[in-house]
């Protein structure tokens, strides 16, 4: 063996069943001589050996760690995915503490019909506006599970996954109806002291 140390590694484990099988493999591994992790492809050649090719995937393997860690994050917070016509895609932990909706019973629903979404204007004009900017802000209300309203503040994303994908949106909401109690007892108060 060139590399005793190597044997029964998972590497060495793919190369030998390349070798005895005579079938291509492919597999990424963390390199033990670069510390870098590799793609690697080897295919049994016409002589009765191996041919091995190595491409460095340690940057794609590092963004996705990140991306996966980001996902992780986001799953948190209050962000849902939609199509235009507001099929839910995703939804994430975060609408499942706030809505009490699992996950199961939201994907694939109409936001609007899910959560009777009301606006102070039309939803038409949401829309247009929405559309024509790629973006909304603004407060809507929103039945929780419970049947309960809670007023939240919403923005809206706009995204192009790719050239040829269909649009999602991405929908934030941030429950601000303790906010919006205070401004109105605070409005109340205000007034009673005007009337002395």
């Amino acid at each position: 063996e060139e590399f005793p140390q190597a044997v029964g590694s998972p590497a060495y484990e793919m190369h030998h069943k390349a070798m005895t099988e005579r079938v291509p493999v492919q597999f990424e591994a963390v390199s033990p001589i670069l510390h870098r992790w590799i793609d690697v492809s080897v295919y049994p050649d016409t002589r009765g050996g191996l041919s091995c090719y190595f491409r460095d995937v340690d940057d794609r393997k590092r963004d996705e760690e990140q991306f996966r860690q980001l996902t992780h994050a986001l799953d948190q917070a209050t962000v849902f995915v939609r199509e235009l016509d507001g099929s839910i895609r995703v939804w994430s932990a975060g609408c499942e503490r706030l809505f009490a909706f699992s996950r199961a019973e939201a994907t694939g629903k109409r936001v609007h019909e899910l959560l009777s979404a009301e606006a102070s204007v039309s939803r038409d004009s949401i829309q247009a506006e929405f559309l024509s900017t790629g973006t909304w802000h603004g407060e809507l209300n929103l039945r929780k599970r419970d049947g309960s309203v809670i007023v939240c503040e919403c923005d809206w994303i706009l995204h192009r996954p790719s050239d040829d994908a269909e649009p999602v949106v991405i929908e934030s909401c941030t429950d601000i109806t303790e906010q919006k109690r205070t401004q109105e007892q605070l409005r109340s108060a205000n007034e009673e002291l005007r009337r002395f």
